[in-house]
């Protein structure tokens, strides 16, 4: 008998088992299964479905669509509210893709707003900020940095901590004068008694008196204001650091110069406007580094001729590299004569970047026939060559002459 109760106790349980679970189905609190329509909300879009258990969670779907950025799934169309995959779903439920415009990369100039200095261009993507380190550094003698405008009137700053990149767009750079400096009422600088030192290397021959001469001049002009003190010898680059100014040849140790100011800024305090285009390309180019002025190009240095050193080596034997103009004239002579007979086509001396050994000597030709690229009188610096009726023209002519046969075809 008592067996029988307890099998019939265990027979009402399955009974109400089987009534509160149904047969075949679910008739749980959860529900279920439950529909979830991802909606990838273009035109062009498709809608993908998936089947959910009650009280489970459901994958992302990773939706692509061309030239755009999947920004997540909202549960409405007003993208008020993401939709949280790490909650169970409890019934059918739609999502909306939000998407966003892939960022294409925009141009930032940045205008340094120094006379001669070339603009910093650098690539952002769109609706990014523009990062601290990629912020050109702003040196400008006789003034402080100030900002950064999005006008040229520089009436509107730029906030790096808060401002993204849009467009192409140029930022332009404000400067305040240095209180510590001497100015007028106008704001022009004021010089009293003021001493530069400077480093000459001695590198042109003649040039030495010539630069000797501008500077009596200079001092002459500007006495009482500015005095102009030269040095010369020979002085590592790192100890001529600690010159006002340098006068070399080459223009190559300007890269291992650690001068802190540029030439540009010189200029701009100074009121003078500096415009490469006003100067033959070749003066120019290698007193640019990084796109900053670093050295004043020079009208003596001017233009300079480029040969090869393994054509110079292969006529000159063992001797010496050519210290003067007679002795380059005649082995520049002796290359021609040799290149030529062996190979019609060779017209002359020409340039390559693998080419390493430098001369002036177009200058050296002009000073040595005793016409000085110019001249410095009542003020002016000026050139005599297009007086017909001069020394200076006919000396000129005579130099000309003499390099074109030397390096004319």
């Amino acid at each position: 008998m008592k067996n029988f109760k307890r099998i019939l106790a265990l027979t009402l349980c399955l009974l109400m088992a089987v009534s509160a679970f149904g047969c075949g189905g679910s008739t749980s609190s959860d529900g279920g299964p439950y529909t979830v329509t991802f909606k990838e909300n273009y035109e062009g879009g498709k809608d993908r479905s998936v089947q959910v258990n009650g009280n489970s969670t459901v994958a992302s779907f990773d939706a692509a669509r061309s030239g755009y950025d999947l920004l997540g799934w909202y549960v409405d169309e007003s993208f008020s509210k993401p939709f949280d995959f790490t909650k169970p779903i409890t019934e059918d439920t739609v999502l909306y893709a939000k998407w966003q415009e892939k960022a294409e990369k925009r141009t930032v100039t940045f205008d340094l707003m120094i006379d001669g200095e070339d603009d910093v261009q650098i690539t952002v993507l769109e609706r990014e900020l523009i990062s601290e380190e990629r912020i050109p550094t702003c040196l400008k003698l006789g003034f402080s940095y100030r900002g950064w405008y999005k006008d040229e009137a520089l009436t509107e700053q730029w906030d790096f901590e808060y401002d993204v990149v849009e467009d192409d767009m140029t930022l332009y750079a404000e400067y305040i004068p240095d209180l510590s400096i001497d100015r007028d009422i106008d704001g022009n600088i004021v010089f009293n008694n003021v001493t530069v030192n400077l480093y000459a290397n001695w590198v042109f021959g003649t040039a030495d008196e010539l630069l000797a001469d501008l500077i009596d001049q200079f001092n002459s002009e500007y006495y009482g204001k500015i005095r102009v003190v030269a040095y010369g010898g020979s002085i590592t680059t790192g100890a001529q650091d600690n010159y006002a100014l340098r006068y070399q040849q080459i223009p190559e140790a300007n890269k291992t110069s650690s001068m802190y100011y540029t030439a540009s800024s010189v200029y701009d305090l100074a009121g003078i406007e500096f415009n490469k285009e006003d100067w033959y390309e070749n003066a120019t180019r290698n007193c640019y580094i990084g796109g900053k002025l670093y050295s004043i190009p020079v009208v003596a240095g001017v233009p300079y001729i480029i040969y090869n050193k393994a054509l110079m080596d292969k006529y000159n034997g063992t001797n010496a590299m050519p210290t003067n103009y007679a002795e380059f004239s005649s082995l520049i002579k002796k290359v021609y004569e040799g290149e030529s007979a062996a190979n019609p086509n060779f017209k002359g001396m020409t340039s390559a970047n693998i080419w390493t050994f430098r001369e002036a000597t177009s200058m050296a030709a002009y000073i040595q026939n005793d016409a000085e690229y110019y001249v410095y009188e009542d003020g002016k610096y000026i050139n005599k060559w297009g007086d017909s009726q001069s020394i200076t023209y006919n000396s000129a002519i005579k130099a000309l002459t003499n390099t074109y046969n030397i390096l004319g075809s």
